[in-house]
């Protein structure tokens, strides 16, 4: 994987290159790809989830409301029917789910105070969540005290955390 960082008037782009899998199509919306080990993105118009299943069941990460539609639902189901696990990246202590370290890197202040990195050790997973738009500048709420500044400290700081190797799930938009 390659980063570059391109900055100027206070702005800041990572550009990544990450093979994907096929893409299983549910519903008109709906997209499911097996990113890593037991990663998976279901990619969405209105934001990527992110999902880890394996021998625990499902782990369901989102950057916003974890409430799921039903073709999300369906579209987990048809991988693993197993009863699912909820939250959002607001969590920060690391844990472990289907056997790998899930660790919550949080970065205070950059985009949306609450959101955090989730970094999946084992699959070399790193769902960025709000901190990454695929193709596009992400919105950093400056209303909210967010900072161009440590937007831009962040993309370095999870440079330097993760391997170069690693997979990169944006919050918004395809693999990248």
């Amino acid at each position: 994987m390659k980063w570059i960082f391109l900055t100027g008037a206070g702005m800041a782009c990572v550009i990544v290159n990450v093979s994907a899998q096929p893409v299983e199509r549910q519903g008109s919306d709906v997209m499911v790809k097996p990113v890593a080990g037991n990663v998976y993105v279901i990619e969405k118009s209105k934001g990527n989830i992110c999902l880890t299943i394996g021998d625990d069941g499902v782990l369901v990460i989102k950057n916003q409301s974890v409430i799921l539609s039903k073709e999300e639902k369906q579209a987990i189901k048809n991988i693993k029917d197993a009863p699912l696990q909820l939250m959002d990246t607001s969590k920060k202590s690391p844990f472990t789910f289907n056997g790998e370290e899930v660790r919550m890197i949080n970065f205070s202040g950059e985009t949306y105070d609450r959101y955090s990195v989730v970094y999946f050790t084992l699959s070399k997973v790193v769902y960025m969540g709000h901190h990454f738009f695929a193709g596009m500048f992400p919105r950093i709420d400056v209303g909210r005290g967010a900072d161009v500044e440590k937007y831009t400290d962040t993309i370095s700081a999870v440079s330097e955390e993760v391997p170069e190797e690693a997979k990169i799930i944006p919050g918004y938009g395809s693999l990248s």
